[in-house]
């Protein structure tokens, strides 16, 4: 996970900052990036005290592909294995960054922002699951 930039609050209001500078620093990794396929994910909602807003289990994002992924968090920080990560903030996510949504200390508003690069094109966009995915080009 590395640390791309600082979103303010309330960070839906900043949905254009996010995938603009989300999409810079794709592009410093791969030129190419912008061929690729961009699906940007919003979930936003009250998580209950001891639940948590998605999955709580240990896991990484698009293993095969091995494209970036940036998520940004407002309220309860998504928790990685390398470390610390903090509100607000946008992160890289490889494909080897162990990641997990937490079981929240106490009821909130919280609000997930996922974009992620696929060199495939998937037809199904809309809600699935609790997730809202829209497909940006």
């Amino acid at each position: 996970m590395i640390e791309i930039a600082r979103l303010k609050s309330p960070i839906l209001l900043h949905l254009l900052d996010f995938v603009d500078l989300c999409h810079k620093d794709a592009k410093l990794l791969d030129p190419w990036m912008y061929d690729y396929h961009r699906y940007i994910t919003v979930i936003r909602g009250e998580v209950k005290r001891g639940q948590s807003q998605g999955h709580p289990d240990w896991h990484v994002d698009n293993p095969e592909e091995k494209l970036p992924i940036y998520i940004v968090v407002e309220g309860e920080p998504t928790q990685f294995k390398a470390g610390k990560s903090k509100e607000l903030v946008i992160y890289r996510l490889g494909p080897e960054d162990l990641h997990r949504s937490p079981k929240v200390k106490k009821t909130h508003l919280r609000t997930y922002l996922r974009l992620a690069y696929s060199k495939r094109l998937y037809k199904y966009t809309g809600v699935k699951a609790g997730l809202n995915m829209m497909v940006l080009g």
